[in-house]
């Protein structure tokens, strides 16, 4: 399958940065340069690349670098700088910010103790003959676009 560049993503390519804006105190909080098709197509190609690399690291080591992961984002501090940064950029209380990480945080907890049986394959009784089976298989590159209030819990869907 090839990558599609719509329209609509070659019709921003005349703007070179993002500016993020609080939207409750309507300050600039941060300008990001914006990606261009090309850019675009070519960090989904680098995905793409990586992705079968990631396909043949075994589930326990994969389930090992999400733990990680998970771990680093219970940080306190992380949680504390998260809050703040999100905070400027959605208007949402720290706070509010901060239980959302805290329910990510469960989420991954709940992804990681029901994966191993979720991903096991599935054989269903014959009929006539014929077994069928069950097997999962890694989609490869997904994209989200996440919910701009609720950018943790939303965003680890995918994962």
């Amino acid at each position: 399958r090839g990558l599609y560049c719509s329209p609509i993503l070659r019709s921003f390519q005349r703007y070179s940065s993002i500016w993020i804006s609080n939207p409750t105190t309507g300050k600039d909080v941060i300008e990001l340069s914006s990606d261009t098709p090309s850019s675009v197509i070519e960090k989904a190609v680098a995905a793409r690349e990586a992705q079968k690399e990631w396909m043949k690291v075994p589930l326990q080591t994969r389930k090992e670098a999400i733990e990680q992961y998970r771990d680093a984002l219970s940080n306190s501090d992380t949680i504390r700088k998260f809050s703040k940064d999100t905070t400027q950029e959605t208007g949402r209380p720290e706070r509010q910010v901060a239980g959302e990480i805290n329910g990510t945080i469960e989420r991954i907890n709940f992804f990681l103790n029901f994966i191993d049986d979720a991903l096991k394959e599935k054989t269903y009784p014959s009929r006539g003959g014929v077994t069928e089976s069950l097997a999962f298989e890694p989609l490869g590159v997904v994209g989200n676009i996440s919910a701009w209030n609720y950018p943790y819990f939303v965003g680890h869907n995918v994962i």
